[in-house]
């Protein structure tokens, strides 16, 4: 992206910190005989983005002070008042260096002096701490009772698409607007581009779940634009589009990162299928026939525990679909790996079996990107149709 993030304070590392503690004492002060809810820890790292969207669509972003970090937000300190309720996308980096991108929502802007404003986000998801800090032992334990108590539960709509984002990258404005129509009945809140320069800018600057894209633009080639989305490191599903049915031009599409393709005209059926199958959504999911019960419901003994381990799914929902995005490989087979020796213990030897079948493409020898985010798309669609009762 052209437009580097606007950093409203300039200090050395040094200086940063010094201005985190100050503010610190002076919330210590404050907060001394409140009790908070969620383990706050001290985080540092440089490189931290937030990128707020405006009222009128654009995206501005902000390289900030970070202060502090939960499982469940951040406070950072900035140059300027940002109003509350607006939304953004937090980029924070990572131990091992790579960036992970939460969006949320500023919930306060507090005046400091000078310039200097405290500003906290509260995230739409809950992002593990270990991806971020060291925890010691007592961190560690807080943490583990947080996730035990998150407001994840089996009354919450499995098929849920709020957040979720789509792209349509089309120079025939009919088009544009009858794909973003499908996308948008599906529950996807949907952006247009008219060529690949647009495309490319957008989608470096919002975070998204899906891009369509029509492999004849204007501007440019639609397998070249794919290969410029992958090499920024875009790694959302990717679905190539063109009115020609000529086989090869479906394989550069494919060879140049392109999640699957579709042949105009497409019914909306079949995007329907994709975006599932891609976004590990599930439309019917909320029929009772397609619930998943565990095969111990009837167990007195085993009903509280199974009750606990299905509220908590929703933790392991979010922890996946961020690393998925990220491709953080990783840190997706640790998750399957404690999916796979809880789930069947709880009487839902179908998440023991997907995540199994995860992890194994995930240690395979050949990562095929496409087959582990279809691997993990599978195992998301069964947590999400995962009952108690």
């Amino acid at each position: 992206m052209s437009d580097q993030p606007i950093q409203t304070i300039r200090l050395s590392s040094r200086d940063r910190r010094k201005l985190v503690d100050v503010i610190n004492q002076q919330g210590a002060r404050v907060k001394q005989n409140s009790e908070r809810r969620n383990i706050r820890v001290d985080y540092h790292a440089e490189g931290v983005i937030v990128a707020i969207r405006q009222p009128h669509g654009n995206t501005i972003q902000h390289a900030v002070v970070p202060r502090n970090l939960s499982r469940w937000g951040i406070a950072f300190v900035h140059g300027r008042f940002v109003y509350p309720d607006v939304n953004c996308d937090v980029t924070l980096p990572t131990l091992e260096g790579k960036s992970y991108i939460v969006p949320g929502k500023v919930v306060r802007c507090r005046h400091i002096g000078g310039i200097v404003h405290e500003v906290s986000v509260v995230f739409n998801e809950p992002v593990d701490l270990d991806l971020f800090v060291t925890l010691n032992a007592e961190q560690r334990e807080q943490t583990a009772l947080e996730q035990s108590d998150d407001p994840f539960n089996a009354d919450t709509e499995p098929t849920d698409t709020a957040g979720m984002r789509a792209m349509v990258v089309d120079d025939v404005r009919s088009d544009r607007k009858l794909f973003g129509l499908y996308l948008t009945e599906m529950g996807l809140s949907v952006s247009e581009a008219v060529g690949a320069a647009q495309a490319l800018n957008l989608a470096m600057r919002d975070r998204m779940d899906m891009i369509l894209i029509n492999c004849h633009l204007a501007d440019h080639n639609g397998a070249e634009l794919v290969k410029h989305l992958r090499n920024e490191k875009v790694n959302c599903a990717i679905i190539g589009m063109s009115s020609s049915e000529n086989e090869t031009i479906k394989q550069e599409m494919i060879a140049a990162g392109a999640s699957a393709f579709l042949v105009k005209p497409f019914q909306k059926g079949a995007l329907k299928e994709l975006v599932e199958q891609l976004l590990a959504l599930d439309t019917d999911a909320g029929s009772e026939s397609d619930a998943i019960i565990s095969t111990e419901t009837n167990n007195a003994t085993m009903r509280p525990i199974i009750e606990e381990f299905v509220s908590g799914l929703g933790t392991y929902i979010a922890r996946l679909h961020n690393a998925s995005n990220s491709e953080d490989y990783d840190h997706l087979a640790k998750i399957c790996q404690q999916l796979k020796g809880s789930g069947g213990g709880y009487g839902f030897a179908v998440i023991t079996q997907a995540a199994q079948g995860a992890l194994g493409r995930l240690e395979s020898n050949e990562q095929d990107a496409d087959a582990i985010r279809r691997q993990v798309n599978e195992l998301l669609s069964i947590l999400r149709r995962v009952r108690f009762e």
